[in-house]
């Protein structure tokens, strides 16, 4: 649905054919290249007081003695891929 959002948004800006639907073309790669960065590039890390979480541009640095439990999902839109509780 946003594929064809983007194409009627760019059909009125006096682009031809084919110069919207490389814009759009563009626009869905470069999003799905960074959604690819952030699932594909999770990376857990423990240091002695912090659990350090990298995910393409984001990082997250938690307090080992913050967390109460761990576990895994196996939902694909949850990043990172295990949940933590803190209290």
């Amino acid at each position: 649905m946003p594929i064809l959002v983007l194409e009627f948004f760019f059909e009125d800006t006096g682009l031809s054919d084919a110069g919207a639907d490389l814009v759009v073309f563009l626009l869905v790669v470069v999003v799905l290249g960074i959604f690819g960065w952030i699932y594909f590039t999770m990376r857990y890390r423990f240091s002695a007081k912090f659990l350090l979480v990298k995910s393409g541009p984001f990082s997250w640095n938690i307090p080992l003695q913050e967390i109460s439990k761990i576990e895994p999902t196996h939902n694909p839109r949850r990043v990172p891929r295990y949940r933590w509780t803190v209290w």
